[in-house]
């Protein structure tokens, strides 16, 4: 996989991968992201790995109220920009707060339990 720059780095996990790019600037953060996924669009054509470009989002996290930046592509295909993002096992929303982490987890516990509660009560 190329290198990252100064400003990108990567988090993998099983085959997920997420792509941080680290700016005060939100121009330059959306520059420094196009830059890193131009190059491995490269490497991934070379390569021959084909990857699910539906899947792609793009969130800022920020503390403070933001306007998304300019909308940008991968593999000719448009990064919608959202408010939440799952990352395997979370959740993640733009202030980096749990509730929607613990929201989803008390849906499928008590979907778990719907479940197992006909076992139990016997």
């Amino acid at each position: 996989m190329p290198t990252p720059s100064l400003h990108v780095e990567l988090s993998l996990y099983a085959t997920d991968t997420a792509i941080l790019s680290m700016s005060r600037k939100p121009m330059l953060l959306v520059s420094y992201h196009e830059s890193y996924l131009s190059n491995l669009q490269l490497w991934l054509t070379e390569w021959r790995i084909a990857i699910n470009v539906s899947k792609n989002t793009a969130i800022i996290f920020a503390g403070q109220r933001y306007v998304n930046s300019r909308p940008f592509t991968s593999f000719v295909d448009p990064i919608q920009w959202v408010s939440t993002t799952p990352y395997p096992g979370v959740s993640q929303d733009k202030q980096l707060i749990l509730p929607p982490h613990i929201d989803q987890d008390k849906k499928k516990t008590s979907q778990r339990m719907g479940t197992l509660g006909p076992l139990l009560n016997r």
